[in-house]
């Protein structure tokens, strides 16, 4: 699946005019350029170890910074200690590396990319999960960037959360397991940005139900007859 197939029409760091494809690409530009908060930079980090394709595009895209570096900007003079601490970085960058998931955070044996378990040591994260109403829970992460609000779903099979569209961005990543509503259906490594233009009834698959990992500006927004649950959730 082509994970720009199913990413919508906005998204707070780019135009709201620009197509999706130009959407996905921005994220994976700004990661690249290290222009990304802590929450985003985490969620894409780890889209790009569950997908080949966005490794890909991420080195075409690490690859034309390094020319425009080299060939349009001119040279600025560098501490004494940049070549150091440079190396001191590399050991930290693992693309393409998964590990299971410590401290038992999440369900059964499922492995999680390591950018967002290393986020979660980093932040010293416990894992608090709290049911939102039967089959469906969740657990809030604090990073350092309160504008954005960042938590784990966990559903079981089958499990339908009611009609909402949202205030903001909203970009989810399926950790595992998988879901469809109305626009597709996602899976494993799949990234999904949606907006305030889009509403909304995502289900569970029936047979491993999924965890997903979601990055939003605002939370979600019960519509219909579900609006009462305003008032006493907040996700």
């Amino acid at each position: 699946m082509d994970m720009t197939e199913h990413i919508n029409h906005t998204q707070e760091i780019t135009d709201k005019d620009l197509s999706a494809d130009d959407l996905y690409h921005n994220l994976l530009m700004d990661y690249a350029a290290g222009r990304l908060a802590e929450a985003q930079n985490m969620i894409i980090a780890a889209h790009i170890c569950m997908s080949g394709n966005a490794r890909q595009k991420l080195r075409q895209y690490e690859s034309l910074g390094g020319y425009m570096l080299e060939n349009e900007c001119a040279p600025v003079s560098m501490c004494a200690s940049a070549l150091d601490n440079t190396l001191s970085l590399l050991d930290q960058v693992r693309h393409e590396a998964e590990h299971k998931s410590q401290n038992n955070i999440f369900p059964g044996n499922i492995t999680v990319p390591t950018p967002i378990t290393e986020c979660l040591e980093t932040n010293r994260v416990n894992a608090k999960w709290r049911m939102l109403f039967p089959g469906l829970e969740t657990f809030k992460v604090k990073l350092n960037c309160p504008r954005h609000n960042v938590r784990f779903i966990k559903a079981a099979p089958k499990v339908k959360t009611p009609h909402h569209t949202h205030g903001g961005v909203e970009i989810t990543l399926v950790l595992d397991g998988a879901y469809e509503d109305e626009y597709g259906q996602y899976k494993r490594g799949d990234l999904v940005i949606s907006d305030e233009n889009q509403r909304h009834t995502p289900q569970s698959c029936a047979r491993r139900g999924c965890v997903c990992l979601i990055v939003s500006d605002t939370p979600v927004r019960f519509t219909g007859l579900w609006r009462i649950l305003n008032y006493f959730i907040k996700i």
